[in-house]
């Protein structure tokens, strides 16, 4: 039984090749990524169990880098007229 089962799958098969790394993260993951790093180190040596976890940073994160990319247009913007 089983042997019919593996000549079926044999000829089925395909081979996909393997998917290409970005080298570059985005902002937003790189931001993220920064946040959890703080996160660890600030509670190092406090108690762990009131960390934020992961999916909090996660959520959080995105607003974070929309206003601080909304702050950095608008003093772009007055540097520029200026």
């Amino acid at each position: 039984m089983t042997q019919s089962i593996i000549e079926m799958q044999k000829g089925s098969a395909s081979v996909e090749p393997f998917p290409i790394r970005q080298s570059v993260k985005g902002i937003l993951r790189r931001a993220v990524q920064l946040l959890k790093r703080h996160r660890d180190q600030h509670f190092l040596e406090i108690a762990e169990e009131v960390a934020p976890i992961s999916m909090i940073i996660t959520t959080l994160g995105p607003f974070c880098t929309n206003r601080l990319r909304d702050s950095l247009r608008e003093s772009s913007v007055i540097a520029e007229t200026a």
